[in-house]
């Protein structure tokens, strides 16, 4: 225990151990999350404007209790030497990066234009490829820009601009009423409560880490499994996208000559 490094993900997950479950400043810290989420999803869309300003201050608030009892203390009786102790640099970078996804996911749900809770989305998506790369997860994190930051977001721009040019429909201005932030609220809550409670009963000894995976364990491994044992599946999820491609533009091309046969007409 006292041996191992224990960083990021990790570090977190070793300090929230059984022990520390009725500890004041772990109780205080997933306080401190639940009010993050409950207050991120008050700030739904639609929602009066005093409701939205107390939730930015509760959510600050939870947010500011959550980096103060998070980073700053180590499991009960886990001694370690000087050369052990883990780098604050890396610990700051990691906060920073973590508030950053948390931030601009709050904000992709709170944004009254999808515009901006596109570019939001990509931002926190960016935050978790960060994060990955910080975990030493360099495939997580290169895909994650390449196909969600860099395809989706482009995506759901390319739909916002395109669908609906004479503005909303009918079903799209009917309101749910006004227990749709209650209820999103209570759910979030026991989300974060049955999550935050499974993260405690896990065994303190399945936390520790053995290390980071070499680079031939985890990159060169992954790429012969994909392309030796998979290589027939890689093939068809290829052909399979490039069929829907074809597909998709045959339709667009189609559509646009009946448009035009009907105006010539």
């Amino acid at each position: 225990m006292g041996g191992s490094r224990r960083h990021g993900v990790s570090g977190l997950l070793a300090w929230a151990s059984v022990d520390s479950a009725t500890s004041p400043v772990a109780w205080a810290t997933f306080c401190g999350a639940f009010v993050a989420v409950g207050v991120g999803l008050l700030l739904l869309p639609n929602t009066r404007s005093w409701l939205r300003a107390a939730g930015v201050v509760c959510a600050v608030a939870g947010l500011t209790l959550l980096l103060i009892s998070l980073p700053r203390f180590q499991p009960p009786g886990d001694i370690q030497s000087p050369a052990e102790v883990q780098p604050q640099a890396e610990q700051i970078v990691f906060a920073v990066l973590a508030v950053i996804t948390v931030l601009s996911s709050a904000a992709t749900i709170t944004s009254r234009r999808p515009l901006y809770a596109a570019l939001w989305f990509a931002l926190s998506l960016i935050g978790v490829a960060s994060l990955f790369l910080l975990q030493g997860a360099q495939f997580l994190g290169v895909a994650t820009i390449a196909v969600y930051a860099g395809a989706v977001v482009v995506m759901f721009l390319f739909v916002v601009m395109l669908a609906n040019p004479e503005g909303n429909a009918n079903y799209d201005q009917q309101s749910w009423g006004r227990f749709v932030p209650l209820l999103a609220v209570t759910a979030g809550l026991l989300l974060s409560g049955v999550v935050s409670w499974s993260v405690l009963l896990i065994d303190p000894v399945a936390r520790t880490t053995t290390g980071a995976l070499s680079v031939e364990a985890h990159m060169a491994g992954f790429g012969a499994a994909l392309f030796g044992q998979r290589l027939i599946s890689v093939e068809v999820t290829g052909t399979l996208l490039l069929v829907a491609l074809v597909v998709a533009v045959a339709i667009m091309v189609h559509g646009k000559q009946m448009q035009e046969g009907s105006h010539h007409e």
